[in-house]
């Protein structure tokens, strides 16, 4: 059973705030700041409640969208090589499907005014926010990332990292009962 005293953690640990929660719950926003803050005694039928949805919420395994980063920068493919090593050192992350590997490997080989298109790697396979983080674990075996799509637009990228980050908070919190926290 839920300790009041612990919701504001657990329900970061959902990936919720508190007007998520108040919503899945039926409850008021203020009721769910009032109990984190210690400040209400709230109705058992408000706790039983909240209760339900965290038990149900803690049930459901990882989904895609648990996992994946919301970040993703792009250039276009009529930009330069160079425009694209711009963003990357800007960003250090993944652009588009132009990886740093891409990038290191065409040094010195093409001309910094090289267009990306020419340099583009296969695009990664595409799963919705939904999809069961063992469906991407499966795809991960074989692509160096995963897109993340809602209703046809990308909305995140999931790279095996992004799982092994998942997995070491998932695994602190495991005796406790606890799932992988996420920033609000």
């Amino acid at each position: 059973m839920l300790e009041l005293g612990e919701l504001k953690k657990v329900r970061k640990q959902l990936g919720l705030t508190q007007l998520e929660l108040a919503r899945k719950a039926g409850v008021p926003q203020s009721v769910i700041a009032k109990i984190e803050t210690g400040k209400v005694d709230p109705s058992y039928s408000s706790v039983k409640k909240i209760c339900n949805v965290i038990e149900a919420l803690g049930k459901q395994g990882l989904k895609a969208e648990d996992v994946m980063n919301r970040r993703i920068y792009s250039v276009g493919e009529q930009e330069s090589l160079e425009q694209a090593i711009a963003v990357l050192k800007k960003h250090a992350e993944l652009v588009g499907i132009v990886t740093e590997s891409t990038v290191l490997n065409s040094l010195g080989k093409v001309p910094y005014s090289q267009q990306v298109r020419d340099l583009m790697e296969p695009p990664p396979p595409t799963v919705s926010r939904g999809a069961p983080a063992e469906a991407v674990i499966d795809l991960l075996k074989f692509f160096p990332m995963v897109l993340v799509t809602e209703a046809g637009k990308f909305v995140g990228v999931i790279t095996k990292s992004d799982l092994l980050g998942s997995s070491k908070k998932s695994e602190k919190g495991k005796g406790k009962g606890k799932g992988r926290e996420k920033q609000e």
